[in-house]
Protein backbone atom coordinates (compact mmCIF):
# COMPACT_ATOMS: atom_id res chain seq x y z
CA UNK A 1 0.00 0.00 0.00
CA UNK A 2 1.36 3.38 -0.90
CA UNK A 3 1.17 6.90 0.35
CA UNK A 4 1.08 9.90 -1.93
CA UNK A 5 2.37 13.19 -0.63
CA UNK A 6 1.37 16.52 -2.11
CA UNK A 7 1.73 20.14 -1.08
CA UNK A 8 -0.95 22.79 -1.25
CA UNK A 9 -0.43 25.40 -3.94
CA UNK A 10 1.60 28.34 -2.63
CA UNK A 11 -0.24 31.59 -2.12
CA UNK A 12 1.17 34.91 -3.28
CA UNK A 13 2.53 37.07 -0.49
CA UNK A 14 5.60 38.59 1.05
CA UNK A 15 6.48 35.97 3.70
CA UNK A 16 5.56 32.32 3.11
CA UNK A 17 6.23 29.26 5.28
CA UNK A 18 6.08 26.07 3.17
CA UNK A 19 6.63 22.32 3.49
CA UNK A 20 9.01 20.69 0.98
CA UNK A 21 8.43 16.94 0.67
CA UNK A 22 11.48 16.23 -1.47
CA UNK A 23 14.49 18.06 -0.02
CA UNK A 24 16.87 16.24 -2.38
CA UNK A 25 15.51 18.30 -5.29
CA UNK A 26 16.09 22.08 -5.35
CA UNK A 27 13.05 24.26 -4.68
CA UNK A 28 9.76 23.50 -2.96
CA UNK A 29 8.43 20.18 -4.29
CA UNK A 30 4.67 19.72 -4.30
CA UNK A 31 4.54 15.91 -4.46
CA UNK A 32 6.36 12.74 -3.43
CA UNK A 33 5.42 9.15 -2.72
CA UNK A 34 6.27 6.62 0.00
CA UNK A 35 5.21 3.17 1.19
CA UNK A 36 4.02 2.36 4.69
CA UNK A 37 7.19 1.97 6.77
CA UNK A 38 9.18 4.43 4.66
CA UNK A 39 10.80 7.56 6.02
CA UNK A 40 9.34 10.91 4.98
CA UNK A 41 11.38 14.10 5.33
CA UNK A 42 9.42 17.34 5.46
CA UNK A 43 11.63 20.42 5.30
CA UNK A 44 10.09 23.71 6.37
CA UNK A 45 11.14 26.75 4.32
CA UNK A 46 10.72 30.47 5.01
CA UNK A 47 10.52 32.62 1.89
CA UNK A 48 11.02 36.36 2.40
CA UNK A 49 10.03 37.43 -1.10
CA UNK A 50 11.04 41.10 -1.22
CA UNK A 51 13.80 43.35 0.15
CA UNK A 52 11.17 45.00 2.35
CA UNK A 53 10.49 41.73 4.19
CA UNK A 54 12.29 41.09 7.46
CA UNK A 55 11.79 38.74 10.38
CA UNK A 56 13.46 39.30 13.76
CA UNK A 57 11.64 36.67 15.84
CA UNK A 58 9.20 33.89 15.07
CA UNK A 59 7.44 30.97 16.68
CA UNK A 60 5.13 28.56 14.87
CA UNK A 61 3.83 25.01 15.23
CA UNK A 62 3.22 22.08 12.86
CA UNK A 63 0.19 19.78 12.90
CA UNK A 64 0.25 16.19 11.62
CA UNK A 65 -1.91 13.07 11.85
CA UNK A 66 -0.27 10.66 14.35
CA UNK A 67 -2.59 7.83 13.21
CA UNK A 68 -0.80 7.87 9.82
CA UNK A 69 2.61 9.39 10.61
CA UNK A 70 5.02 8.97 13.52
CA UNK A 71 7.42 11.84 14.17
CA UNK A 72 10.92 10.38 14.56
CA UNK A 73 13.15 13.47 14.45
CA UNK A 74 13.03 17.26 14.32
CA UNK A 75 15.78 19.77 13.71
CA UNK A 76 15.79 23.56 13.40
CA UNK A 77 18.17 25.83 11.51
CA UNK A 78 18.89 29.48 12.27
CA UNK A 79 18.82 31.76 9.26
CA UNK A 80 21.35 34.57 9.04
CA UNK A 81 21.38 36.21 12.45
CA UNK A 82 18.42 34.16 13.77
CA UNK A 83 19.17 31.74 16.62
CA UNK A 84 16.85 28.98 17.83
CA UNK A 85 15.15 29.78 21.16
CA UNK A 86 13.49 26.63 22.51
CA UNK A 87 15.36 23.39 21.89
CA UNK A 88 12.62 21.20 23.40
CA UNK A 89 9.94 21.51 20.69
CA UNK A 90 7.34 19.52 22.61
CA UNK A 91 4.83 17.42 20.70
CA UNK A 92 1.39 17.66 22.27
CA UNK A 93 -1.14 15.37 20.61
CA UNK A 94 -0.86 16.15 16.90
CA UNK A 95 1.06 19.44 17.25
CA UNK A 96 4.83 19.96 17.21
CA UNK A 97 5.20 23.17 19.22
CA UNK A 98 7.74 25.99 19.55
CA UNK A 99 9.63 25.92 16.28
CA UNK A 100 11.26 29.31 16.72
CA UNK A 101 14.20 31.69 16.33
CA UNK A 102 15.22 35.24 17.22
CA UNK A 103 17.95 37.74 16.37
CA UNK A 104 18.32 38.87 20.00
CA UNK A 105 18.28 42.46 18.70
CA UNK A 106 20.79 41.94 15.88
CA UNK A 107 20.08 42.56 12.20
CA UNK A 108 16.97 40.62 11.09
CA UNK A 109 16.70 37.97 8.40
CA UNK A 110 16.10 40.12 5.31
CA UNK A 111 14.49 39.30 1.95
CA UNK A 112 14.75 38.27 -0.69
CA UNK A 113 15.60 34.95 0.94
CA UNK A 114 14.26 31.40 0.68
CA UNK A 115 15.83 29.10 3.25
CA UNK A 116 15.19 25.96 5.28
CA UNK A 117 14.27 26.69 8.89
CA UNK A 118 13.39 23.16 10.08
CA UNK A 119 13.44 19.51 9.06
CA UNK A 120 10.92 16.98 10.35
CA UNK A 121 11.30 13.25 9.84
CA UNK A 122 8.29 10.96 9.94
CA UNK A 123 7.68 7.26 9.43
CA UNK A 124 4.53 6.30 7.52
CA UNK A 125 2.80 3.90 9.92
CA UNK A 126 -0.52 3.26 8.16
CA UNK A 127 -2.59 4.17 5.16
CA UNK A 128 -4.84 7.17 5.46
CA UNK A 129 -4.94 10.89 4.91
CA UNK A 130 -2.69 13.16 6.92
CA UNK A 131 -1.59 16.75 6.61
CA UNK A 132 1.75 18.21 7.61
CA UNK A 133 0.65 21.77 8.23
CA UNK A 134 2.70 24.66 9.61
CA UNK A 135 0.66 27.33 11.35
CA UNK A 136 -0.31 29.12 14.53
CA UNK A 137 -1.56 26.23 16.69
CA UNK A 138 -0.18 27.35 20.08
CA UNK A 139 -1.81 30.77 20.59
CA UNK A 140 0.15 31.68 23.73
CA UNK A 141 3.46 31.37 21.83
CA UNK A 142 3.00 31.43 18.04
CA UNK A 143 3.73 34.81 16.44
CA UNK A 144 6.03 36.60 13.97
CA UNK A 145 7.66 40.02 14.49
CA UNK A 146 9.80 42.19 12.25
CA UNK A 147 12.86 44.19 13.32
CA UNK A 148 10.71 47.20 14.24
CA UNK A 149 8.91 44.93 16.76
CA UNK A 150 5.72 45.06 14.66
CA UNK A 151 3.51 41.99 14.93
CA UNK A 152 3.44 40.66 11.35
CA UNK A 153 1.74 37.38 12.23
CA UNK A 154 -1.36 38.18 10.16
CA UNK A 155 0.76 38.66 7.01
CA UNK A 156 2.41 35.22 7.16
CA UNK A 157 1.11 32.62 4.73
CA UNK A 158 1.38 28.91 5.50
CA UNK A 159 1.44 26.09 2.93
CA UNK A 160 1.33 22.50 4.09
CA UNK A 161 1.58 18.99 2.69
CA UNK A 162 -1.02 16.24 2.40
CA UNK A 163 -0.33 12.54 2.85
CA UNK A 164 -2.81 10.18 1.17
Amino acid sequence: LGLMLGMAQASQGAIVISVDLNPLVAGIQNSASALVGDTITADIFMNLQTAADDVAVYNYSVQFNPAVLTLTNRQEFGIGPLTELDLTNPTVGNVIQRLDATTFGATPAQGPLNTRIASLTFTATSDGIAAITPGLFEPAFDAFFNNAADDITGAIQFNGATVT
